[in-house]
């Protein structure tokens, strides 16, 4: 993944690499970021119809769930302290999440797990991301 170094983040570029291409239109008040720790996470916050959020489920291999894991409120919480901006604060049972969380396939250094999350609440969309990796390192693991 490269961010520029971290520095540079151009949340149009980022969340058509990281969510979902999507037409000039489709998204709107989308704001982003990435979280200086924990290998960069980066979040998404925006609103759309239903069938960007269909795209994104399907392009990330997300699964939906129902209860919000000790895991995932930690992520919440990181990304919640990093941006003021931030509204999903408290993921609850009504939210729609969906999520898949990766690990590597063998002990290699550098390769630690790796996640996506969404959060759907009425029209708007959280999504966090570890970022991209190569998918033939990594293997799906079962839970939160």
């Amino acid at each position: 993944m490269m961010l520029s170094g971290c520095g540079d983040f151009d949340v149009d570029a980022m969340f058509s690499l990281h969510a979902a291409p999507s037409n000039r239109g489709d998204v709107h008040a989308l704001r982003g970021g990435h979280v200086a720790c924990l290998h960069c996470p980066l979040y998404f916050a925006f609103e759309t119809e239903s069938a960007l959020t269909e795209k994104i489920i399907s392009r990330n291999h997300l699964r939906p769930i129902t209860e919000v894991s000790p895991e995932i409120r930690q992520i919440v919480d990181l990304v919640s302290r990093d941006a003021a901006w931030w509204e999903m604060t408290n993921p609850v049972q009504q939210d729609k999440i969906f999520w898949v969380g990766y690990k590597p396939k063998t002990a290699q250094p550098g390769l630690d797990p790796g996640f996506r999350l969404l959060i759907v609440r009425g029209k708007r969309s959280f999504f966090i991301t570890s970022g991209h990796f190569n998918s033939a390192d990594y293997t799906v693991r079962d839970s939160a």
